[in-house]
């Protein structure tokens, strides 16, 4: 099953465009899978640092987010059920 790639242009200093280059020949790897791992990395390392946050909120307050949700929903109920 192969995957769906999307064209995306960027533009580098020569400098930059070079390093990138040869950082992809040094892994054997084409410049494309190259700035891919990249990009995944940095957007992994950010995922998992959110995903560790709102495990601590969620640890921290979900009981009185829960807690005050039934509450709300209760006053709701009554109001209209009268």
């Amino acid at each position: 099953m192969g995957t769906t790639k999307t064209q995306f242009n960027v533009r580098l200093s020569p400098e930059a465009a070079e390093a990138a280059r040869c950082a992809a020949m040094d892994q054997r790897i084409s410049l494309n899978e190259y700035i891919e791992r990249l990009i995944n990395a940095d957007t992994d390392t950010k995922r998992a640092a959110s995903r560790r946050a709102a495990g601590r909120f969620i640890a921290e307050w979900g009981e009185f987010i829960e807690a005050e949700a039934a509450r709300v929903d209760g006053e709701v109920r009554r109001a209209v059920t009268g």
